[in-house]
């Protein structure tokens, strides 16, 4: 053992005297002391007096202090018979944030830990800022001793996580509409988090009633649970997917191949195994207690992410990239990012016309002329016949998002059109999954007399029909989506009908250079991979690109950049993917079961 007291000249005897005596004073408190049961949560303990000289069997054991003494473990670090700390580093911290009076220090810690995770996503990708928080939250979660100070652990957590990942929420109310809805920036910094993290701490919540004491259950419930709540945020109230655990996987093209078979929930359960296994290894470590089970079940966890890794990296080792040979798309991205009047329509018009010129080279096969969300919406009549005769060919379409609205009913909707090279309109396709607040007001006709006031007579989208697949006369078929939709597996895509390419038409303009346009991107991208179809990302001010069914981007351009891409249009794979037939019902079952297995189990046991 390295001598500390020696780096500081102290004499060889004064050190060992101190070692005498503290060794002396340990022993005596471990055999005069009585070790009080009730000290444990009552869900832990185990069959036997209130009262005895130690610990009750197999909530202790004994193991050598620095001095040469022994020492009673309990829990998650060593402690004295009546439940006081005495070992040191990370045994001695986590430990101590099970007591009682630290309650203070283990929510700063949650929120903390919070607030780290978020660094896992996108455009941050710290991978192991997500295993450091995850593995924290655990630990503190493990050792609670009641659903209240379970439940705001989690919720704590929950809310830094939130705050931290989706402070970009305000930028709208921020930088365009300031005078008329400053009051709405503590919601969208302060509530939404604080909602969000109510799935946080109810599966805290849960987690408690669940923990049997032993940490390797413990682990299986958070895995389980935590994945479920995810999809169940995912569902519930028209649904809320951002910073589900498996996008932290974004920049990792080997691991996402695995969204093929299990999407989204499936990389969470990748990304989730990697703490989980640390938070074993590291009670295991402070407790003493390598047992072959435990090794052998924090080798599977590991195992997980490596063998997705080997099985992403052997798909994209054989998978070559297949584009078409006659049809081609072309992006216009305008970078339009201020709000439409009438003084801004004829400059954004003649940049958007100038931009999407038709190039000698592109009067060739089919092209598909690509307008992001609500940019149609710059241009007038005369404007946009100007703009096709300009930009679309004889075998082409002009496809871009604008506002169809219909003043005989007061009904307007969010939509997508189809024209073609003689300016006519051949489809529409009208947005299905509308923002909360942001596109629609919720129960507006029970709110009406109080939402009238703040939103001046706001005119709300009514939803389309759902995702369908669109089949122009060139017989290349295609899924348009709109901004929030590609978020949404089952808004993405007819399953039944599947297309040859997905489109997704969105304008990030509101968010400026914050972490959400990256996060939009990543998170669409996630779709191509699941359904084993290209898909073709148009926005106003960035991302654009062209992604490949592996989630390859062939061609991108920046945020704020103003451009065009052209680019041949990627095949889709000739089978069906696992994910597109079955969907999210595969992953969540065997969820579900092994949470079911692990409780009857558990139970049984007891």
């Amino acid at each position: 053992m390295f001598n500390v007291m020696k780096l500081f000249s102290i004499p060889s005897s004064c050190y060992h005297h101190f070692r005498h005596l503290t060794a002396i004073k340990l022993r005596n408190e471990l055999t005069t002391r009585q070790c009080h049961t009730t000290t444990l949560p009552s869900s832990r303990r185990r069959p036997g007096p209130s009262t005895t000289k130690i610990p009750p069997k197999g909530w202790y054991s004994i193991k050598d202090d620095p001095f040469g003494e022994s020492l009673v473990v309990l829990g998650p670090g060593l402690r004295r018979d009546d439940g006081s700390v005495v070992d040191g580093g990370i045994g001695r911290f986590f430990t101590k944030m099970t007591e009682r009076g630290c309650f203070p220090l283990k929510l700063l810690l949650a929120f903390l830990s919070g607030i780290c995770g978020a660094f896992a996503f996108a455009p941050y990708y710290i991978f192991p800022c997500f295993i450091i928080s995850f593995c924290s939250l655990i630990c503190l979660l493990f050792r609670t001793g009641s659903y209240k100070e379970s439940f705001i652990t989690g919720w704590v957590f929950g809310f830094g996580y939130f705050l931290a990942g989706l402070y970009w929420i305000a930028y709208p109310l921020i930088f365009y509409y300031l005078d008329s809805f400053w009051w709405l920036i503590p919601v969208a910094i302060i509530v939404i988090p604080s909602i969000l993290a109510l799935y946080h701490g109810v599966c805290a919540a849960i987690l408690y009633k669940l923990n049997n004491g032993k940490a390797i259950t413990f682990s299986i419930y958070f895995l389980c649970l935590w994945i479920i709540l995810e999809a169940l945020r995912n569902t519930f109230c028209t649904g809320f997917p951002w910073l589900i655990a498996g996008y932290s996987l974004a920049n990792w093209l080997p691991l996402i191949q695995a969204a093929s078979w299990f999407g989204v929930f499936g990389l969470s359960f990748v990304s989730l195994s990697v703490p989980v296994a640390c938070f074993l290894a590291l009670n295991a470590q402070l407790n003493n207690g390598w047992t072959k089970f435990r090794i052998v079940i924090c080798t599977l966890l590991i195992t997980i992410p490596f063998a997705s890794f080997l099985y992403g990296w052997n798909r994209l080792n054989t998978a070559d990239i297949k584009l078409s040979s006659y049809h081609k798309v072309k992006i216009v991205q305008p970078n339009i990012n201020e709000l439409l009047t009438i003084e801004t329509m004829d400059r954004n018009a003649d940049k958007i016309i100038q931009l999407a010129k038709l190039n000698p080279a592109e009067d060739k096969g089919l092209l598909y002329v690509l307008f992001p969300e609500g940019a149609l919406n710059h241009l007038s009549k005369e404007k946009l016949m100007q703009l096709i005769q300009k930009s679309v060919p004889r075998y082409g379409y002009l496809i871009g998002g604008g506002d169809r609205v219909d003043y005989d009913r007061r009904l307007a909707w969010n939509s997508v059109f189809v024209l073609d090279h003689s300016g006519n309109v051949t489809d529409v396709y009208d947005k299905t999954h509308l923002v909360p607040f942001g596109e629609y007001v919720p129960f507006s006709k029970e709110l009406n007399a109080v939402v009238s006031n703040f939103t001046n007579a706001f005119l709300s989208f009514s939803k389309g029909s759902g995702p369908r697949t669109i089949i122009p006369e060139a017989n290349f078929s295609f899924t348009p989506s709109i901004c929030y939709e590609s978020l949404f597996a089952r808004d993405s895509i007819n399953r039944t009908d599947p297309p040859q390419l997905l489109i997704n038409f969105t304008t990030d303009m509101w968010y400026k250079d914050s972490s959400g346009p990256y996060q939009h991107f990543d998170m669409s991208r996630i779709r191509a991979v699941e359904f084993g179809i290209p898909l073709i990302r148009v926005a106003s001010t960035g991302i654009s690109g062209v992604i490949d069914p592996y989630g390859r981007v062939l061609a991108q351009l920046a945020l704020n950049d103003e451009g065009i891409i052209s680019s041949y249009i990627p095949l889709a794979l000739q089978s069906k993917s696992f994910y597109l037939t079955y969907g999210d019902t595969p992953i969540l079952l065997f969820l579900a079961s092994i949470l079911l297995y692990n409780y009857l189990i558990s139970r049984r046991k007891t």
